[in-house]
């Protein structure tokens, strides 16, 4: 349910960035499978590294939200987006160490290092 919530979420900042919205939001999903989630979070995760690397700072994104119509600065967006995935993210990890389960390294270092952005020489 959290890694849908993740997602669902992830799917509907990154449209916010672009203004195109899928056929079927993942949130209208009910139960999807492991390869949907994974299918859309990797879409949706390159739609927002797409948006900052196109990003200009100052720029006011338009979104309706809660039926409401709202501008909102592209750093906040930014600022949420990373807000939401690590309270989350956090949330899934403990749940995992709890059960008996070693979490994944998800540090920006780990990160870089599987990305061949940084070694140790």
């Amino acid at each position: 349910v959290t890694l849908h919530h993740i997602f669902s979420a992830e799917e509907r900042y990154a449209s916010r960035f672009s203004s195109t919205e899928p056929k079927k939001w993942l949130g209208e999903i009910e139960k999807p499978s492991l390869t949907q989630l994974r299918n859309r979070a990797k879409a949706s995760g390159n739609a927002l590294c797409e948006a900052a690397r196109q990003a200009k700072a100052g720029k006011v994104i338009h979104s309706v939200f809660d039926s409401k119509n709202w501008a909102i600065n592209i750093e906040v967006l930014f600022v949420q987006v990373i807000n939401h995935a690590n309270e989350h993210r956090a949330q899934v990890m403990t749940t995992m160490t709890q059960i008996g389960v070693e979490p994944p390294d998800l540090s920006g270092w780990a990160w870089a290092e599987a990305l061949k952005k940084m070694s140790v020489k």
